[in-house]
């Protein structure tokens, strides 16, 4: 009996690590990041809401760690076959479309030399861009991040991101009660249409992917999205998916707000299965680990 438990045990503890090791080993897995809104006023901090030297710090450590920042564009590319990644990529990403990215984040992804995507709401970059209201981006400011190459810009709805009550006015992507499927079809499909038509006309560029508003989705708008010409779709779901899998359903890890730098990154190494000291985690300070990060990059 106690033989078979041990051979029972061993087992287990083989298969446990060729697992890891499949997971180590599997190039395609690629960590999505998920950031919204950057402020220096310590009154918007909130899980959703960092400050620049935050963001900063986190962008710091990605690059202490070895990773090397892509776009959908480069992923989808070399999916096709049509180019190859650099080493430990990974994709940084934004949602909704606040100025913040364009005052604090872009300078940052600049300077260092990273790229980004931000996944706007087409009704709110309208608005912002045709009033006086500047808590959002602008199609001018977009055009030049664009333009630099340090950002990407992909599909966050044009106006589907209400929580709604689900029985008059939609949550998300989903349906509305009573709504049936050609109807459903329609609504979500003349919306992903507006912002499509929308960032060609402002932009220039083609939308490939599309984040769903509160991770809501349904099975009929991932058919849509994909007779549409969409390569794929992002969840609010955590983890890590092994792209070589399709691009469908992606999951991410939230940037969380009042969370160390080094915490987050260990977050990302071990969904990654990819062991990687953190330099500076003693530190308890945010602003001497950046103070170290920014020495050992000499980008002060």
């Amino acid at each position: 009996m106690k033989k078979k438990l041990l051979l029972f045990t061993f087992t287990i503890l083989l298969l446990l690590g060729l697992f890891i090791v499949k997971l180590s080993l599997d190039s395609e897995r690629i960590p999505v990041l998920t950031y919204h809104h950057i402020s220096e006023n310590k009154d918007e901090r909130s899980p959703i809401t960092i400050a620049p030297e935050k963001f900063e710090e986190d962008m710091l450590y990605l690059k202490a760690l070895g990773y090397n920042t892509i776009n959908f564009k480069d992923l989808i590319l070399h999916r096709e076959g049509k180019n190859s990644l650099p080493e430990n990529p990974i994709i940084v990403t934004f949602d909704d479309g606040y100025r913040s990215n364009y005052t604090y984040a872009y300078p940052i992804l600049k300077k260092l030399k990273m790229k980004a995507v931000i996944s706007i709401i087409g009704n709110l970059i309208d608005v912002s861009s045709n009033t006086d209201y500047d808590f959002m981006l602008t199609w001018d400011q977009l055009k030049e991040m664009v333009d630099s190459n340090v950002i990407e810009v992909q599909s966050h709805s044009y106006n589907l991101h209400t929580w709604g009550d689900k029985i008059n006015t939609p949550r998300g992507a989903s349906k509305i009660a009573n709504e049936n499927n050609k109807e459903y079809e329609a609504r979500f499909r003349k919306d992903t249409q507006t912002l499509l038509d929308q960032v060609h006309t402002h932009l220039g560029t083609n939308l490939t992917m599309y984040t769903y508003p509160y991770g809501i989705y349904t099975d009929e708008s991932q058919k849509i999205l994909k007779d549409m010409g969409f390569k794929g779709s992002l969840l609010g779901k955590t983890g890590i998916n092994s792209t070589s899998n399709g691009l469908s359903s992606l999951k991410r890890i939230n940037m969380v707000g009042g969370t160390s730098s080094p915490t987050l990154m260990r977050k990302i190494l071990l969904l990654q299965v990819r062991p990687k000291k953190i330099p500076f985690s003693n530190l308890d300070s945010s602003s001497e680990r950046l103070e170290k990060l920014r020495e050992q990059f000499k980008t002060q």
